[in-house]
């Protein structure tokens, strides 16, 4: 299985919430992991959302709202039969804390956010399954993004892994690093060392001008 790593040092001038990428086609699922918390959000594309619930949400951000609000119960519960987090034989609980919408030109979004109960520390590995829409159409693809930071205080570098998902295979094995002082170490280098860079660069630009 192939993995991209990327790396995103600037949190606080590279949003959190990058809409860049977002085909209209695709499934995504978040798996966010910060010491003993894991949380995320699946993301739906609404036209196929539709087809495998039967719901009628439209593509425009305010009446996509609108109709989740009216029918969360049922797409949680689609979500909670298509995507498991789960370590050593035992699932982890998913307890829904949002939703919102995506709103794109090529296809909108659904986007339920979770926080996950590993029952403890989280492991180094874990399993994420998924096969939401891929089980009604296979030639759906996903993408799991497994996100992880390293770093002291606010000086943290952000890293991700992106795992494409597909029919054929649905279960993603994840490896995270290990916790320790020279990887926090290394993370915060990074970060002082790419928000220098990105203020450089602004420097320059505003000379240019």
């Amino acid at each position: 299985m192939t993995r991209t790593i990327i790396r995103l040092p600037l949190r606080a001038i590279t949003p959190q919430r990058r809409a860049h990428g977002h085909s209209g086609t695709h499934s995504y699922v978040y798996v966010s992991v910060d010491d003993d918390r894991v949380k995320g959000n699946v993301q739906f594309p609404i036209g196929d959302l539709n087809e495998v619930t039967g719901l009628t949400i439209p593509q425009d951000e305010a009446g996509a709202m609108a109709a989740i609000a009216a029918d969360v119960t049922t797409i949680q519960a689609y979500a909670t039969d298509h995507l498991t987090l789960s370590a050593d034989g035992r699932s982890w609980p998913l307890d829904f804390t949002g939703h919102r919408v995506l709103e794109r030109k090529a296809g909108s979004y659904a986007i339920l956010e979770y926080a996950a109960r590993p029952g403890g520390s989280v492991p180094r590995r874990f399993t994420v399954a998924y096969d939401g829409i891929l089980e009604n159409d296979h030639h759906h693809e996903a993408l799991v993004i497994i996100k992880t930071a390293a770093g002291v205080g606010k000086l943290r570098t952000e890293t991700e892994q992106r795992i494409p998902v597909t029919a054929g295979s649905t279960n993603v094995e994840v490896t995270i690093p290990e916790e320790s002082t020279a990887n926090d170490v290394k993370g915060a280098a990074e970060f002082v060392a790419a928000t220098s860079k990105e203020l450089l660069r602004r420097a320059r630009k505003r000379l240019r001008r």
